[in-house]
Parts: structure tokens; sequence; C-alpha cells
């Protein structure tokens, strides 16, 4: 059986989401929300990047992470919503 590209994205997407929801609450937390964060930002999805960073930032600097780790999800943060904004500049261009 052949899966359209949308359906199996949609798939990974829910299953990436449920590997967050699993480690909730847990050191790995901060961790897989970075990660979720850099795939929605490779995917071109912006503003869930931009979500996804700042909650590792709000977990990291709760737990008082290393500061070298909670700047790393700052400045993925400010990247995520720069390019948002490019991409609405863009949209609004063309």
């Amino acid at each position: 059986m052949f899966r359209s590209p949308g359906l199996v994205q949609s798939s990974a997407w829910r299953t990436y989401h449920e590997l967050v929801e699993g480690v909730a609450g847990t050191a790995r937390e901060a961790v897989m929300q970075q990660h979720l964060g850099k795939a929605y930002f490779v995917a071109g999805r912006y503003v869930e990047a931009a979500h996804a960073f700042e909650r590792a930032v709000n977990i990291r600097m709760r737990a008082g992470a290393d500061e070298a780790l909670i700047k790393s999800s700052q400045m993925a943060l400010a990247r995520a919503a720069r390019s948002t904004t490019r991409a609405l500049i863009r949209s609004t261009v063309t």
C-alpha cells in the first residue's frame, strides 16, 4: 500500500509529538523540544519551530540548565522568528 507524502509526513509529526510527550517533565524534555524545533525549521514551518524553541528555552531556564544550552535555544528561537518574518514578507510581496 502506498501512502501520500502528506499522510506520511503527518504521521511522522504525530509520532514526534508523542515522543516529546513521553519525556514531558523529565530532563530530556528540553532536548526533545529543541530537536522538534529543528525538524520544524528544516521543514520550513517556522512558527511551529519558534514555539518548540520557546518551550525549550523556558524548560531550560526553569531547570537552571547550563547557560550555553539556554543560549542555544534562544539563538534558535531568534532565527526562527526572523525566518517567520521573512516568509511573511515574501508572501505579501509575491
